[in-house]
């Protein structure tokens, strides 16, 4: 499990003409890339304690696989373990895909 950079670019399609940079990834066969929006790691206690990007790394290495399924899994329980019944204060979104490779 690692991260990967990214530039500090607008949401995609929040506003019209927009410009983006084009990037390119290069992932090894079975790769799953999970994106989250920053409502995932700004989810917060009731004494305001973040769960942070640490702790999403962290729940993540502690996955049963790297599936799709298995990560989104993952995320929400540990999200959800971090606040309790707190009411989110942001969306918190999350993404996964495995790239299978070119056979």
């Amino acid at each position: 499990v690692t991260t990967v950079p990214v530039e500090d670019e607008p949401p995609l399609g929040l506003h019209r003409g927009t410009s983006y940079t084009a990037r390119s990834l290069t992932l090894p066969a079975r790769a799953t890339l999970v994106a989250c929006s920053s409502g995932v790691a700004e989810t917060a206690t009731r004494d305001g304690s973040q769960f942070t990007q640490a702790a999403l790394l962290s729940a993540l290495r502690r996955a049963e696989d790297l599936s799709p399924g298995v990560v989104i899994e993952t995320v929400v329980q540990a999200v959800t373990a971090f606040a309790g019944d707190q009411p989110r204060q942001k969306d918190a979104n999350c993404i996964a895909l495995r790239f299978l490779g070119t056979g």
